[in-house]
């Protein structure tokens, strides 16, 4: 795990509300909108990965479904990533795995 950095995004994000933006409220309230925008990218991309995927062809799940799916995934890894840099134990990496695949199991059981 030593070439694990986390996630550049994140952490850039994180230190925005300390960081002189802060004291400008109209360049904080911008880089809040980018970084919004850039996480409602990410669920895009997700959202479209499962809605194209083979196995979407043999679920019923719906676009709101899919989206939550898809929220779900970026904060299970992020906030192991981070409680991983937190605390450097290794077990929170191997948390998310096993969440992920909780969570597919439990979308997969809605159907």
């Amino acid at each position: 795990m030593q070439r694990l950095k986390g996630c550049p995004f994140a952490v850039f994000s994180n230190q925005i509300r300390s960081s002189h933006l802060f004291s400008d409220l109209e360049q904080l309230i911008s880089a809040e909108n980018e970084i919004s925008s850039a996480i409602q990218d990410w669920v895009e991309i997700f959202s479209t990965y499962l809605k194209t995927n083979p196995i979407r062809k043999k679920t019923h799940l719906s676009e709101k479904q899919i989206r939550s799916f898809a929220r779900k995934i970026i904060i299970l890894y992020e906030g192991s990533i981070q409680v991983y840099f937190m605390t450097g134990k290794e077990e929170y990496l191997e948390e998310f795995r096993s969440s992920l695949l909780l969570l597919g199991e439990f979308y997969k059981n809605t159907l």
